[in-house]
């Protein structure tokens, strides 16, 4: 779809989750130049509003800040409560993050925490909000998924799990949704410098081998109305093609090659 159209196409309010930093920041700035008005939600209020300050400064658009922690049921359902005035039009569930490490070595609280966050927070926003474009007969949902979600990786266990699950969730509701005007899709980075790296306790890796946050999203945006998913860089499209080709072993056995190396690199 044409970036110009994406105001048009979805309305006057994009919401986007994990908008203090990274690919959610990026997501803002650039919808905000297409002239939609932004609903940032993240747990830092202090990124979030300064972000806000130069988004509403620079392109003239509203811009509501939303401090919100999405592994919280009862924040989701203020979230929700706090944008029931406006058409959220466009929902990006960016929101996410790893741990990197054997499954066993990470406490089951924070193995819990992964999964609110990375899961049960878009299916609540996606089941809202979606249900409403559906009435509308428009709308979008993105999901940020990851180069991960094509195979099992060992020291990415849960990520890699949580991170396929947002994928066939995209997929299915891809098809769903379409006859009514939504567009659904699944956004598929490999690496990418943003503070993920730092949060995975793998900054090194990223730093060295990461495509930049704008040009991922501006993919995604280009995508969105186009595409089921779109996978991020020919390297990682290759990666991708290659997980159809080889035996589920074979490829969850070389992804543990690649992860001994990210942990190694975070040390």
């Amino acid at each position: 779809m044409s970036r110009s159209n994406l105001a048009r196409r979805y309305g006057p309010w994009a919401l986007v989750t994990g908008a203090s930093s990274g690919l959610g920041e990026e997501f803002a700035c650039q919808l905000a130049r297409e002239g939609l008005n932004l609903v940032l939600v993240a747990r830092r209020q202090d990124r979030l509003e300064a972000l806000a300050m130069r988004l509403q400064e620079e392109h003239r658009i509203l811009v509501r800040c939303l401090h919100t922690d999405l592994a919280s049921p009862e924040d989701i359902e203020r979230l929700l409560l706090d944008v029931d005035d406006i058409e959220i039009g466009l929902l990006v569930n960016n929101a996410g993050f790893a741990t990197t490490g054997d499954f066993l070595d990470t406490s089951v609280e924070r193995s819990l925490e992964l999964l609110d966050v990375n899961c049960r927070a878009p299916v609540v926003l996606s089941h809202s909000l979606g249900g409403l474009m559906r009435e509308r007969r428009r709308g979008g949902i993105v999901f940020t998924a990851s180069l991960a979600a094509w195979q099992s990786m060992p020291g990415w266990t849960l990520y890699a799990a949580s991170k396929n699950w947002n994928l066939m969730l995209a997929e299915g509701l891809h098809f769903e949704l379409k006859p009514y005007g939504v567009d659904v899709l699944a956004l598929c980075p490999g690496a990418t410098r943003t503070e993920f790296g730092a949060v995975a306790d793998a900054r090194n890796f990223f730093k060295a081998n990461a495509m930049d946050a704008p040009e991922v999203v501006a993919i995604g945006l280009a995508a969105l109305g186009r595409e089921v998913h779109v996978v991020t860089g020919w390297h990682n499209r290759l990666v991708a093609f290659c997980t159809h080709l080889m035996p589920r072993s074979a490829t969850a056995w070389l992804a543990k090659l690649v992860m001994d190396k990210v942990v190694k690199s975070g040390r």
